[in-house]
């Protein structure tokens, strides 16, 4: 069985200016904590047969720019709804 938690494996990870703040958001919409957002979409790119790194970054970032378009969309909306 896997070791969870803070018994599991750790490793440092250097984020690109910006993506901290784009996982945070992610984390924040999908109700999980950052550790957990990071690891649910490494796992689903791995499900997804995707073997390069360079292309799991590349999907994190996309998902995350989707994700804070999102938002931005869902934010005009509800301040549509406020000046009526």
């Amino acid at each position: 069985m896997a070791t969870v938690g803070r018994g599991a494996d750790q490793y440092t990870v250097r984020f690109p200016d910006g993506l901290r703040d784009k996982i945070k958001n992610a984390a924040d919409t999908n109700n999980r904590s950052m550790n957990a957002e990071i690891v649910a979409r490494l796992e689903a790119s791995f499900d997804a047969g995707i073997a390069d790194p360079a292309d799991v970054v590349r999907i994190m970032k996309m998902i995350a720019d989707h994700t804070e378009a999102v938002k931005a969309v869902s934010e005009k909306i509800d301040q549509l709804r406020r000046d009526r």
